[in-house]
């Protein structure tokens, strides 16, 4: 008898860690960003009956048809509980003091993962690569309306793998990298039709550079340890340059002379004579994993993100020298330049999960802004899960960023 007391008790108990006390069993879980956030309903701060693993849950009376989320320095956010879940939401606020101003989500499809995403050279609309999609997405920028163009044929897009893009002005095409076949897909960059497809040159084929006349272009693949030379023209591969480690990200000098070349798996830089086609110098980084490289041409300066160490190197053209190097976030991604070089834009994917990249980890990632004179971050914003893509528009006005775990494009007005 007594054990049976004792085990009712111990049940008692638990279950009313598990479930709210007054049975009303409407449960509100929410994880919400920043984790500080508290839950207002009828303008008092409703305690939560339990926290777990980051996630909040709430008790919400039959009675509440609303509430706000709210945290210090940010824009309250409003809740509608007339239609409750039993999944955990995830909610950002949005700051206060920032020049970034949230305007509108966009959804490629929930397991898309959109990579990367830029503009047009109009800014009309948008283009993000689906590394698990069937393509790309385009969105319509002023219409604000997905444009179900683009379609690239059966026998590549049920393959997947979509990973970058490039406007080859000069010609009026559209260039689409797809790792898993090696193929890059050329489109009409107006119209947005499917013109054909060709041979990158390497295996697991990613970033595409082109030279400042677009008369050459450069891709480098991934598993083949080289980047490709191509003839745009002719749409096809002339010769392979060889490098030492897994090539990512590539910028070309402003005068064309030289292509820079980020090697995620050495933490360095190679420069390469666009003339030779031979490594003239190495740019040591330390034991990171530079992914994304950008040149500012006004400054004489390269931009690099090391997405092992989360900082942001500039190496001086003239010297070849890294002449600062600063912390941003975990895991940054992509970085964008503003059209006057004033801001660089970084992407950061957060921290990841305990099992990899491929499962939503313990934090949103950000959006920082950068100012490339002062040499530090002076803005910054929530994304969702795992901000990658990134681009900002001719006109500076709009940044537009993937969130690859969400199957979301962000878009945000910038007002400076």
């Amino acid at each position: 008898m007594k054990f049976r007391v004792i085990l009712f008790f111990l049940i008692s108990v638990f279950a009313s860690f598990l479930f709210p006390l007054d049975g009303s069993g409407r449960i509100y879980k929410i994880k919400s960003f920043p984790k500080d956030a508290v839950l207002i309903l009828d303008d008092s701060v409703q305690k939560p009956f339990r926290e777990e693993n980051g996630v909040t849950f709430y008790d919400i009376p039959a009675s509440v048809h609303y509430g706000f989320l709210r945290a210090q320095g940010y824009r309250d956010k409003y809740l509608d509980f007339q239609q409750i879940s039993e999944e955990t939401r995830e909610i950002k606020l949005e700051k206060l003091d920032t020049s970034l101003i949230f305007r509108s989500t966009i959804g490629t499809g929930s397991s898309s993962q959109p990579k990367s995403i830029r503009f047009s050279p109009d800014g009309s609309y948008l283009v993000a690569a689906l590394l698990h999609g069937r393509g790309i997405y385009i969105f319509d920028f002023k219409a604000h309306k997905e444009i179900r163009k683009g379609v690239i044929p059966k026998e590549y897009s049920e393959k997947k793998g979509f990973v970058e893009s490039l406007f080859i002005n000069r010609l009026g095409e559209l260039w689409i990298s797809q790792m898993t076949t090696g193929m890059i897909h050329v489109l009409d960059s107006k119209t947005l039709a499917y013109k054909m497809s060709f041979p990158a040159g390497g295996k697991w084929s990613k970033v595409i550079a082109a030279d400042p006349s677009e008369k050459r272009v450069y891709i480098s693949n991934w598993e083949s340890r080289t980047i490709s030379v191509v003839d745009p023209d002719r749409h096809s591969v002339l010769r392979r340059i060889e490098v030492p480690g897994i090539p990512r990200g590539l910028a070309l000098s402003p005068d064309g002379r030289y292509l820079y070349a980020g090697i995620y798996s050495k933490g360095k830089v190679v420069k390469i004579d666009t003339k030779t086609e031979t490594i003239v110098k190495t740019i040591d980084l330390g034991d990171g994993a530079p992914r994304h490289l950008v040149i500012s041409p006004k400054k004489g300066l390269l931009f690099v993100s090391d997405m092992y160490y989360g900082t942001i190197f500039t190496i001086n053209l003239k010297t070849d020298k890294v002449i600062r190097k600063v912390y941003a976030g975990s895991n940054l991604n992509t970085i964008a330049l503003s059209p006057d070089e004033k801001y660089l834009f970084v992407s950061s994917r957060g921290k990841n999960s305990r099992n990899g990249y491929l499962e939503k980890g313990p934090d949103f990632g950000k959006i920082f802004l950068y100012n490339t004179g002062r040499g530090r971050i002076e803005d910054w914003v929530w994304g969702q899960n795992q901000p990658t893509g990134l681009d900002i528009s001719p006109d500076s006005k709009t940044i537009a960023f993937t969130d690859f775990l969400d199957g979301l494009i962000e878009i945000y007005n910038w007002e400076r």
